[in-house]
C-alpha cells in the first residue's frame, strides 16, 4: 500500500507558527536590552546562555557534540558572520531606528541569499523565487517609505538603515557557511551550539579589545528579555525530536 503525504501536519503548522511568533517578537525584546548594558556585552550573555543550553540538550539527547575540522570551520564562519557581525549590527541599528523597520528590512535577506548562493554555489533559483523576493523588496520599500524619506535628512536614521542592511548581508554570508556545514555532514544542533560558542568568543574578545564595560541590568524587563532571547529567540525553541 502506498500513501502520498499532502499539505502540512499539525506539527509543521505548530512549528511554523511558533517560529513566526518568537522571531517576530524578538525584535521588540532586543529594544529592552538597550540602555544600561553595552549591546556587545548583552550579546555575550545571550549567546553564552543559548550555547550552554544547547550543548546540554545535545548531551541529554545523546546526540554527537564533536565536529570534524571542516565542520568546525563552517561553524566558525557562522559564528563570525551570523552571531558576531549580524547581531552586533542589528543591536546597534535598533538604537537608531525603530525595531519594526529593522525587522522589515530583514525581508531583503531572501534576495541577498539568492544572489550569494548563485555566485558561490552556482545555484539557479526558480524564476518564481526571484519574483517573490522582488515583490518582497517592493513591500519593504512601501512599508519603510516614511523612514527611507527621513533617512535622507536624518543622519541617525540613515546610519541605522546602513547598519541594518549590513546585518542582512552578514546573515547571508552566515547562511553560506551553514550550507558548508551541511555539505560537511555537521549535526544540526551541535553545529549550531559550536557556532554560538565561536560567536560568543569573538564577541567577548571584541568587548575586551574595545574596553566595553561588563555590567548587568537587574531590572525585570532586561532579565526577562535576556532569558526570552536566549531560550526562545536564539534557539527558536529546541528542535522537536524526529
Amino acid at each position: 500500500m502506498t500513501s502520498t503525504r499532502s499539505g502540512f501536519s499539525p506539527i509543521d503548522i505548530a512549528a511554523t507558527t511558533t517560529c513566526a511568533l518568537v522571531w517576530g517578537t524578538s525584535w521588540y525584546a532586543i529594544t529592552l536590552q538597550l540602555g544600561v548594558v553595552d549591546p556587545i556585552v548583552s550579546l555575550v550573555y545571550r549567546f553564552s546562555l543559548a550555547a550552554a543550553m544547547l550543548f546540554l540538550w545535545c548531551r541529554f539527547r545523546g546526540e554527537p557534540i564533536a565536529l570534524s575540522f571542516d565542520q568546525h570551520k563552517a561553524a566558525a564562519g557562522v559564528g563570525l558572520f551570523s552571531f558576531t557581525i549580524d547581531y552586533s549590527l542589528t543591536y546597534f541599528a535598533e538604537a537608531h531606528v525603530v525595531s519594526g523597520i529593522v525587522a522589515v528590512l530583514f525581508a531583503t535577506l531572501a534576495f541577498v541569499n539568492l544572489v550569494l548562493f548563485r555566485i558561490v554555489f552556482q545555484e539557479r533559483a526558480p524564476r518564481g523565487a526571484w519574483a517573490a523576493t522582488a515583490f518582497g523588496i517592493v513591500g519593504v520599500a512601501l512599508l519603510s517609505q516614511h523612514e527611507i524619506v527621513n533617512a535622507a535628512a536624518n543622519v541617525e536614521v540613515s546610519r541605522g538603515f546602513v547598519m541594518a542592511f549590513a546585518a542582512v548581508v552578514a546573515a547571508a554570508f552566515g547562511n553560506l557557511y551553514a550550507r558548508r556545514g551541511e555539505e560537511a555532514g555537521a549535526p544540526l544542533r551541535s553545529s549550531l551550539a559550536w557556532s554560538m560558542a565561536y560567536g560568543v568568543t569573538l564577541l567577548a574578545l571584541l568587548a575586551l579589545a574595545t574596553g566595553r564595560r561588563w555590567t548587568i541590568d537587574i531590572r525585570p524587563a532586561y532579565l526577562i528579555s535576556l532569558l526570552y532571547l536566549a531560550v526562545a529567540a536564539s534557539r527558536s525553541v529546541f528542535p522537536l525530536p524526529m
